[in-house]
């Protein structure tokens, strides 16, 4: 590129010795080109990273701008963590390229196949596509096509705009003649040369000596491609696009940004490139939502392609810097500079250094607010933990003490446990009794009446006997034996069934069901269920069973022997179980 050098004369009028007069219409002409200069140069300012980030910061409507934005880079985030799944693909996809590539000799085979792997390279590594132009235009050469040789030329220009090797590019199209060339040759070399220039100017800050040198450039350049394509072509369209990004034009880089994406396919590079060109104009106007939200997108498509190279990643740190989410923008700046490294462009990383020491220099300040409330933390929650073990320690105290409270308080409740169970079984036991009592005062009464109008009437039959002197009748009376015993016994039973209504039930069931008993009648009890009731009753001697019942000792024990074999439980468990059969348990 050409530079603009200015000496100054070695004349008088520069010396130091000035008069008075001469000083002052030095000074008046130097300041009114000075202010020439910076009016023709006031379309082209653009705001500083610095002063974006301030004015957001007094922005009112901030909260939300930082919510609507967060949506697109949580789901950038999200994309970001597959990139090396999409990388995966774009690398086979290179490699059976490059396979195929070795296997043919056709040197027009060779080429295709060349060029095709250049422009794979061309978003991935810098130095496999430069290198694949190289090969494209020696095999172009070989060929001896100048429609190929043009197409090379061109594409080693490219590779060299692209790595930042503006002067490089510059000497490569200044070789290309287009002339008799097709239309499509002559555009595609016009937009190289304003690619040259749009990004030229963004290596080199314009300055005051030369505040238009690229833009005017461009426009020359875009005004010859009119006069050979319609007003309403793709091509138009992205120089248009890119020429008022440049001059800090945004509303009209958006309209033309709009154009451009309806006329490119939704899948390729350059729709995702010019998305990242939208953003970038939304950005500039100040509109950091619709920002973040076609450079998201523009970033994600190019994820989707394997890419390595692209800007809008670092545009979306910086909008991050601009909006104070210095973490994201760390995060989003160190995968722009891992990007550059794979892809090995110069160019990129020095468009690094205008925003990554802001960054990094936002970063450090927080991260040094960090310590301090850090160190203030730990100083705090070390008086905290000094505080605690101090509490903890009278803590343990007190709990010493109550521990022991504790131990003499849980062997008064047992001793009040067991007192109140021995006073529960008491009263169990004298409600029992007490039942038990009044049933067999009942059954004492009635017997007690039964049996003295049973004397009664013996004592009538006999005075009626011995009023007609029937001597042998009353003779025959008293040897006759009396069935007493069926009437103690339908006495005792009559006592039994009262106290325990289910007796019977709960005794078969300590019994095999085999071995269970069936009586007569509900009413009356066999021998076997009859000595077991007593014992229930509290008559658990033998010789005491055998009184009661008129039996003999022999006969009591021959049918406790026979109940305890046909049952499946040992002796203990049985009479344990036997006295569970509670007088309060009614069917």
């Amino acid at each position: 590129m050409d530079r603009i050098f200015i000496t100054m004369p070695n004349t008088p009028v520069f010396s130091y010795v000035f008069k008075k007069r001469e000083r002052v219409l030095c000074f008046l002409f130097f300041f009114l080109i000075f202010n020439i200069v910076c009016a023709s140069n006031e379309n082209i300012t653009t705001k500083t990273l610095d002063e974006m980030r301030s004015e957001f910061q007094e922005n009112p409507d901030r909260k939300d701008i930082l919510n609507k934005v967060s949506v697109y880079i949580s789901n950038l985030g999200k994309w970001i963590d597959e990139d090396s799944i999409y990388s995966k693909k774009k690398l086979n996809l290179i490699d059976s390229l490059e396979k195929q590539l070795l296997k043919t000799n056709d040197t027009r085979e060779q080429y295709d196949y060349c060029y095709h792997l250049f422009l794979e390279y061309g978003d991935l590594s810098f130095d496999k596509m430069c290198a694949y132009a190289l090969e494209c235009n020696d095999l172009a050469e070989e060929l001896g096509d100048k429609h190929l040789i043009t197409s090379s030329k061109l594409s080693e220009a490219q590779t060299y705009i692209k790595g930042g090797f503006f002067r490089e590019a510059d000497a490569c199209l200044a070789t290309i003649d287009t002339t008799g060339c097709e239309l499509s040759t002559r555009l595609r070399y016009l937009m190289t040369c304003l690619n040259l220039e749009f990004e030229d100017g963004f290596f080199f800050p314009l300055t005051i000596l030369r505040e238009k040198t690229f833009s005017h450039k461009m426009e020359k350049i875009y005004d010859e491609m009119a006069h050979l394509v319609p007003s309403d072509s793709q091509i138009l369209y992205e120089a248009r696009a890119k020429i008022a990004f440049h001059m800090s034009k945004y509303d009209e880089g958006i309209r033309y940004s709009y154009l451009l994406l309806s006329k490119l396919p939704a899948d390729s590079h350059e729709y995702a490139y010019a998305m990242g060109n939208l953003g970038y104009n939304y950005m500039g106007k100040g509109d950091y939502v619709e920002a973040a939200k076609y450079m998201t997108e523009s970033a994600i498509q190019e994820i989707k392609r394997g890419s390595k190279e692209y800007p809008a990643m670092r545009k979306i740190a910086e909008l991050m810097y601009i909006l104070g989410d210095i973490d994201n923008a760390y995060k989003f700046i160190n995968v722009y500079t891992r990007n550059s490294f794979d892809y090995n462009s110069k160019y990129r990383l020095f468009e690094l250094t205008k925003s990554y020491p802001q960054i990094e220099k936002i970063l450090y300040q927080s991260i040094q607010k960090q310590q301090r409330q850090k160190s203030i933390f730990i100083t705090l929650l070390l008086i905290i933990a000094l505080l605690l073990v101090v509490a903890i320690l009278f803590v343990f105290k007190q709990k010493r003490k109550l521990a022991f409270q504790n131990t003499v308080i849980e062997k008064q409740n047992q001793v009040l446990t067991d007192k109140t169970k021995c006073i529960e079984d008491t009263n169990q036991a004298l409600l029992e009794a007490h039942h038990i009592k009044d049933i067999v005062l009942g059954q004492l009464i009635a017997g007690n009446a039964n049996s003295i109008i049973y004397a009664e009437k013996i004592r009538k039959d006999i005075c009626r006997k011995l009023k007609i002197k029937d001597y042998e009748g009353i003779k025959a009376a008293f040897e006759k034996p009396v069935d007493a015993d069926r009437a103690f016994f339908s006495n005792i039973d009559n006592v039994i069934l009262s106290i325990f209504p289910n007796f019977i039930d709960r005794f078969n069931s300590l019994l095999k069901e085999e071995c269970r008993i069936v009586l007569k009648s509900k009413d009356s009890l066999v021998p076997e269920v009859r000595i077991f009731a007593l014992i229930r009753l509290g008559i658990s001697k033998n010789d005491d069973i055998a009184k009661c019942l008129n039996y003999s000792v022999s006969t009591v024990k021959c049918y406790k022997s026979k109940i305890m074999n046909a049952s499946s439980l040992t002796n203990d468990e049985f009479y344990a179980r036997l006295m569970q059969i509670t007088f309060n348990e009614v069917s």
